[in-house]
């Protein structure tokens, strides 16, 4: 996930304000993601990286990925009330989602970190970073779709040029 909005979101504060104001995003939406089986892996900024089906096996994780998006997506007015945002200004949390092999290990020596490395890693962040230009808060890659055992209302966009990635690749739009 990622905030959109959070260039204008951090201009006018100090780098105090924006760390109280990212905390309180992060607390706000991890408990969102923990309700549905989520384990938050890191955090880049404003960005995370959560997994689920592991590190517990989930019945039906791409499912629950995708209900944990749609619970923190509702987050944000929340925030926006808490925050005493205004109505125009952007805020919204854009959301890729894939489901497939990944490795989830120890990375470095000295300094080791828990992450996680695969071509998935990359095209989740490709879509999610397309949330803006696709007008989407959440976005699926078609096996997210196709392994969930109870589908959600989507919106199938076909032949969808990614910045990044190779080929065409087939979408599901899932937003509140």
């Amino acid at each position: 996930t990622d905030i959109r909005g959070y260039t204008t979101l951090s201009e006018s504060r100090t780098p105090t304000q924006v760390l109280d104001l990212l905390n309180d995003y992060h607390t706000e939406t991890v408990a969102h993601y923990q309700k549905f089986g989520g384990h938050v892996l890191n955090y880049q900024g404003d960005a995370q990286i959560i997994l689920f089906g592991h590190p517990k096996a989930l019945a039906d994780a791409p499912r629950q990925a995708i209900l944990a998006a749609q619970a923190a997506s509702g987050a944000v007015e929340v925030l926006r009330k808490r925050w005493k945002l205004p109505a125009d200004q952007a805020f919204n949390v854009g959301a890729g989602i894939c489901t497939g092999p990944v490795i989830i290990a120890d990375l470095g020596s000295v300094h080791r970190e828990y992450t996680v490395i695969g071509e998935l890693v990359r095209k989740c962040h490709k879509l999610q970073s397309q949330s803006q230009i696709l007008k989407a808060n959440i976005i699926l890659d078609e096996e997210t779709y196709l392994r969930c055992r109870v589908k959600p209302d989507v919106e199938k966009r076909e032949e969808v040029t990614i910045e990044g990635l190779p080929d065409p690749v087939t979408v599901y739009i899932t937003d509140l």
